[in-house]
């Protein structure tokens, strides 16, 4: 209908314009022959004819053109998808092609697929039956399946893990934070002076039982046998750094070198002088020489008393013996308690220097030759005497650094002038070696 239409439209527009081009030729050609020529008339006539011939070419456009061309438009789309087509249908034929001369191997490891003997082991019989009677290109469809699905439940596994995880952080961070509100609330209302009150009493009493104090050896043996971590029955005559030792001792034995590693407590009742005694000897002495101040032979033998019983060791020391290749090692440890330390006297198969030198060799800057005690210095001055000097003295063994911290006996670290000229130098900062570590090193270097 609407071609019929277009049609139409299109003839009357021709008709229109041929009339208008028969008037224009006829009224040319009347002029013409009256010798008349208007041209106005003229170009009346000709802008109607050329507006005509306007609309008559948009006309011609729009019913006949147009439509060609979007004719020729879809043509051309159609050829280029048909083209497309083409190209894909060439590769794909060239990619079945591949395929059919690809051989797929499910037992290759790099595609990490499942043995066939593992897989048919998680298969009922019946199931193995009928697998079994399948052609091989539909047992590798099953068995890719059946992969397929075990990793979709590793991969649940692996979600419900995370959720696990998540989960348990969030408790441990609710817990951390009612352990945190826990803490401040126990901080304001916990009174630790009343809280200490009744344990203030026994501040100082080491836990040793008097019952215990009944068999004691004398200097030409050790102990009894008895040799139980605080049943010794020499503990209770100890010193505290002796005491304190002697269990750092013992408990190493237990837990890191129980065999071939000696630890006792001996009583040498030929230096039966007690600190007691030597106190007050010191009080008589004192005494005497104010006494006796313009008496110079008095003086002198006073001091010389006085520096006697500065030196006396306590009665009771503690004997180490390790064993280790074939070697011997012997410590003994001895305290002073008008001098407040710890001396080391060592033997190695007998040897007392081949001992030191073992000794000198844990730490270069340590050799035992200096008092770490400096207030022994002044002690010595007050009775007359110039500085202490340990050659001068018959003192059993070297008063090692390291023995005076594992002992409990603390004293200020030295301080080099290295130590003076950095700013970040702090004496807390300053770790002394465990007894662990030292008794390591000791046992190492043999």
């Amino acid at each position: 209908m609407n071609n019929n239409n277009n049609k139409d439209n299109l003839i009357n527009q021709q008709e229109i314009c041929l009339e208008l081009i028969k008037k224009l030729k006829e009224g040319i050609i009347e002029k013409y022959e009256n010798k008349e020529v208007d041209k106005d008339y003229l170009m009346e006539m000709m802008f109607q004819l050329k507006e005509q011939h306007s609309k008559l070419e948009q006309l011609v456009e729009d019913q006949h053109w147009r439509p060609i061309k979007e004719m020729i438009e879809k043509i051309n789309q159609s050829n280029y998808k048909l083209e497309s087509f083409k190209y894909e249908k060439i590769m794909l034929e060239s990619e079945i092609n591949d395929l059919r001369q690809l051989q797929f191997d499910l037992s290759n490891p790099s595609l990490g697929i499942t043995p066939l003997e593992k897989f048919l082991s998680f298969q009922s019989p019946q199931f193995i039956e009928s697998f079994n009677s399948k052609p091989k290109e539909k047992q590798s469809i099953e068995r890719l399946e059946w992969e397929i699905y075990q990793r979709k439940l590793k991969l649940n596994e692996l979600e419900n893990l995370k959720k696990l995880k998540i989960k348990l952080k969030q408790n441990d961070e609710k817990a951390n934070n009612e352990l945190k509100q826990f803490e401040d609330k126990l901080k304001e209302n916990l009174n630790i002076k009343k809280a200490v009150e009744p344990f203030q009493k026994f501040i100082g009493i080491l836990p040793v039982s008097k019952n215990n104090n009944s068999n004691i050896s004398n200097s030409s043996g050790s102990s009894s046998s008895n040799n139980n971590i605080g049943n010794h029955p020499l503990l209770l005559e100890s010193p505290q750094p002796l005491y304190i030792l002697y269990h750092e001792l013992v408990y190493f034995k237990e837990f890191f070198f129980n065999e071939n590693f000696t630890v006792d407590l001996i009583k040498d009742n030929e230096n039966d002088t007690t600190i007691s005694n030597n106190n007050n000897k010191i009080n008589e002495d004192t005494m005497n020489m104010d006494n006796n101040n313009n008496n110079n032979n008095n003086n002198n033998n006073c001091n010389n008393n006085k520096s006697t019983n500065l030196i006396s060791p306590s009665k009771v020391y503690i004997s180490l013996k390790i064993k280790k290749n074939e070697k011997n090692l012997s410590i003994d440890f001895y305290y002073y308690p008008n001098l407040k330390i710890v001396t080391v006297l060592p033997s190695l198969d007998g040897d007392f220097e081949m001992g030191q030198k073992l000794l000198e060799s844990l730490d270069n800057s340590d050799t035992g030759l200096m008092t770490p005690n400096l207030s022994n210095h002044f002690i010595f001055e007050s009775f007359g005497k110039d500085l202490f000097k340990l050659d001068e003295h018959n003192l059993k063994g070297r008063p090692y650094k390291w023995v005076q911290f594992i002992t409990g006996l603390s004293f200020l670290p030295e301080i080099t002038p290295e130590n003076m000229k950095d700013k970040s130098f702090q004496l807390h900062d300053f770790q002394p070696k465990t007894s662990h570590k030292i008794l390591f090193e000791i046992i190492n270097s043999l």
